[in-house]
């Protein structure tokens, strides 16, 4: 009787379980690295997380200190807030998320001291247009209010930007 290469399958299970040794290899490498890129993730919307929350509340600790003056505060001149600003008094104008804006000079660090990198500024804007001549009336101030919050330099920063009228 003759054998052809069609009807000889002695070790023919050997090969059939080496291709599902590699297959079953292959899906637990991806699914290895599938979960380092999720855990990569995670950690990636964490630390965005906080620096948003982080710069939120700069920014109302901004605000709670312009409405707890009980005053207009319209000179950006005055030495006791460096935070208080025109809007061509920062070094970069039209680009808020510019380092250079984020000194001691002209923004101020807040309170909350560990959460990195956590400052606020200020920006006055003046009158609000079209706002009463008439003298029994307050006059309504506009700010723009920014907080930064960043937990490193090398993990990215929020920025979060805000109205804030009050009349005095």
């Amino acid at each position: 009787m003759k054998k052809t290469i069609i009807t000889k399958e002695d070790g023919s299970i050997l090969i059939v379980a080496l291709i599902l040794l590699v297959l079953l290899t292959l899906m637990g490498i991806s699914a290895t690295t599938l979960t380092d890129i999720e855990l990569q993730i995670a950690g990636n919307e964490m630390v965005s997380r906080a620096n948003f929350y982080n710069a939120e509340a700069a920014a109302m600790e901004n605000i709670q200190l312009l409405a707890n003056t009980g005053q207009a505060i319209t000179d950006p001149t005055d030495p006791s807030m460096p935070w208080l600003n025109l809007d061509t008094e920062l070094p970069v104008p039209n680009d808020i998320t510019n380092q250079a804006n984020w000194t001691d000079a002209n923004s101020r660090l807040s309170d909350n001291e560990d959460n990195g990198d956590q400052r606020f500024l200020t920006v006055f804007e003046g009158v609000v247009a079209g706002d009463s001549l008439d003298m029994t009336r307050s006059r309504i101030y506009n700010y723009r209010v920014v907080g930064k919050g960043q937990k490193s330099p090398d993990q990215g920063m929020s920025i979060v930007e805000m109205g804030f009228r009050a009349p005095f």
